[in-house]
């Protein structure tokens, strides 16, 4: 199963803290599939002076924390391991330097869309991608596709009536998207990563906001997934009680 934007975080976090302390460290990674891993690196060229923009190394400010997107290289340390590239040699998967005050998850979402660009590309030994690269399409579109749609759901009856046919038909489709993305109405990890992987544009997080808290004073973020997780899953057990499961 694909890695989620919350896993991905999660790891990044860990892998900055534990690097910061341990400098003497080249990197670590996490493999992702077609022979690639996720990076985080120490990596030259941010200068000798002190920058509130990177975490750079406390004996050597020159290098600084990075993460990417390399081919795995068992035999080498992650400094060592190639980026891909076009034939024009082009880098088609760039490093990006890592903030003190990073966003875990936005980096997360970067380096899994940086990594959906090469999933099945095909690569020689030098990192040379020799097929065609799929262009990423434009993100009203890929909204358009991947966004569930409540009124063509095969769920919509039990999810209808369980929001007692509320009109809001935005926080429906969000649902709708929800459920649709999970293989397992039984597993509980199946289900946090469904919504976490659904939840990842601010206008979808606003519109469950809105739905969940009559005022934004009320609006706390952590009350509101809760509520959320906990309609999820009596989705799901009506679902499985329903004996509806694809």
């Amino acid at each position: 199963m694909a890695m989620s934007v919350k896993d991905l975080a999660k790891w990044l976090k860990q892998e900055v803290e534990f690097l910061k302390e341990n400098q003497d460290y080249v990197g670590g990674w996490i493999q992702l599939g077609n022979g690639l891993a996720a990076v985080v690196l120490w990596t030259p060229g941010w200068g000798d002076e002190k920058r509130d923009d990177c975490i750079q190394a406390e004996d050597n400010p020159d290098y600084a924390l990075c993460a990417g997107i390399k081919i795995y290289n068992p035999h080498d340390t992650p400094d060592g391991w190639l980026m891909l590239s076009d034939k024009e040699g082009n880098i088609v998967t760039e490093e990006s330097g890592i903030s003190p005050k990073e966003d875990y998850e936005a980096e997360a979402k970067w380096l899994l869309d940086d990594f959906a660009k090469v999933e099945t590309v095909d690569y020689d030994e030098d990192g040379v991608i020799t097929s065609e690269i799929e262009e990423p399409k434009k993100e009203e579109e890929s909204l358009k596709e991947s966004k569930g749609d409540y009124l063509d759901s095969k769920y919509k009856k039990i999810i209808g009536e369980y929001f007692d046919y509320t009109g809001d038909f935005e926080f429906l489709d969000i649902v709708a998207d929800v459920i649709s993305r999970i293989d397992d109405f039984g597993d509980e990890e199946d289900i946090w990563r469904a919504i976490d992987d659904a939840l990842i544009y601010n206008d979808d997080q606003w519109t469950i906001a809105q739905f969940y808290a009559s005022s934004p004073s009320e609006c706390d973020w952590d009350s509101i997934i809760s509520d959320f997780d906990g309609d999820i899953h009596s989705i799901c057990d009506l679902i499985i009680s329903s004996g509806d499961e694809e």
